[in-house]
């Protein structure tokens, strides 16, 4: 008993000798971080852009070092391969040091790539054991070596939020919705939906220092996927319905106007949507509801508060139809009203499908629409008047 007491305690002291720490302990200067990926298509090969920070900029910026334009440093290295693997390979070959994907926030596919199809980009990421399946997804026609060359405006950090970090964007202007890998792998398949794949571009002249301007990489537009291949552009302006339909919307701006001239400004926020097809025989007509609470942010000519409401629901409307218009013109469907068939009646989907696999629809296909809104909040300047008509 005395000589395993004695044991114990001499193990105890060896291991109080042994070196301590976390042996697999990357060097930051020495090591490469993938941030973004870029992939384009031309002349029979695939290019690869991959966007690497260096994170050692944050230490030096931390410890006393400033965050002037000189600490925001992004290189871009590029690779050519007749596949997006060989591509990633021939990338390699030029790499300095050890290539670490766990900080891979982006990847921006080009129009090219999405014509030639999107599954060989796809897969090949999701076969990187290091990258995440909620790395979001951008497609553009624009170049990509510029996108992923131009660093974030303000703040000396690594990662451009626009980018790798679309969520807090999306909660203050929702417009867009972000798709990580993972949705579109989901999305891809699902039958009757479409697959809106955000758009990114380079706009300049609007930010600005007292030197000079700045570029930045900004969300604006969606393209249409199908069959893993790009189907159409949609800008802005043409997806004004779209937050309506979509119940993780956090905040969408209305405009009201008087004789064209704007007097008013409502935000609603996480409209609920119900969507009820109603199939004849050779046709299918979809009745749509939207209830939503909105905030009054802006009142410049005073109005009645069940006028208001009126006006707001009746605009709400138009911008419903008129999203869906814009899709029936290019025979899309942007609302993934044939998906909502197929969830209630697959025998009916299919049959109206038929091969295409896509339910036909027309400008009359969108029969009803419904739209509640409720007025909650005015902000911190209250309407007396208001309040004195409810009392």
């Amino acid at each position: 008993m005395r000589l395993r007491k004695v044991g114990v305690i001499l193990l105890i002291g060896t291991m109080t000798l042994l070196p301590s720490g976390c042996w697999d302990l990357q060097n930051l200067s020495t090591t490469e971080f993938a941030t973004a990926v870029g992939i384009d298509y031309l002349d029979g090969q695939y290019h690869v852009y991959v966007q690497f920070s260096n994170f050692s900029n944050l230490m030096s910026s931390s410890e006393g070092g400033g965050g002037g334009s000189g600490s925001k440093q992004l290189w871009v290295a590029k690779g050519v391969g007749s596949t997006v693997d060989a591509a990633f390979n021939d990338l390699f070959a030029i790499s300095q040091n050890i290539v670490r994907w766990g900080h891979l926030g982006a990847v921006v596919l080009h129009e090219n790539v999405l014509k030639e199809g999107i599954e060989a980009s796809v897969d090949t990421m999701n076969r990187y054991f290091e990258v995440r399946h909620t790395v979001w997804l951008y497609a553009t026609d624009q170049p990509i070596l510029p996108i992923l060359a131009t660093p974030p405006v303000v703040y000396p950090q690594p990662l451009d939020p626009q980018l790798v970090e679309p969520l807090d964007t999306y909660k203050q202007r929702s417009l867009i919705q972000p798709l990580p890998m993972y949705e579109v792998l989901r999305l891809m398949n699902e039958p009757g939906h479409s697959l809106l794949l955000p758009m990114v571009k380079l706009v300049k002249d609007r930010w600005s220092t007292n030197e000079s301007t700045e570029s930045i990489a900004i969300v604006s537009g969606v393209c249409t996927v199908h069959n893993y291949r790009i189907s159409n552009k949609f800008p802005d302006i043409s997806l004004e319905g779209l937050p309506w339909m979509n119940q993780n919307a956090n905040r969408i701006r209305i405009v009201l106007k008087k004789k064209g001239e704007a007097f008013a400004t409502m935000e609603g926020k996480n409209p609920k949507v119900k969507v009820v097809p109603h199939v004849t025989k050779n046709e299918v007509f979809f009745d749509v509801k939207v209830k939503t609470a909105a905030q009054l942010v802006d009142l410049r000519i005073f109005e009645q508060k069940k006028n208001l409401i009126n006006m707001v629901e009746k605009e709400i409307e138009r911008q419903i139809r008129h999203t869906f218009l814009e899709g029936v013109k290019k025979r899309e469907d942007l609302y993934s009203l044939s998906h909502v068939l197929y969830r209630k009646d697959p025998d009916r989907w299919a049959k109206l499908s038929g091969k295409r696999k896509w339910v036909p629809l027309t400008p009359s296909s969108l029969r009803n629409v419904q739209v509640d809104v409720t007025i909650k909040d005015t902000g911190r300047a209250k309407l007396k008047k208001w309040r004195r008509d409810s009392e």
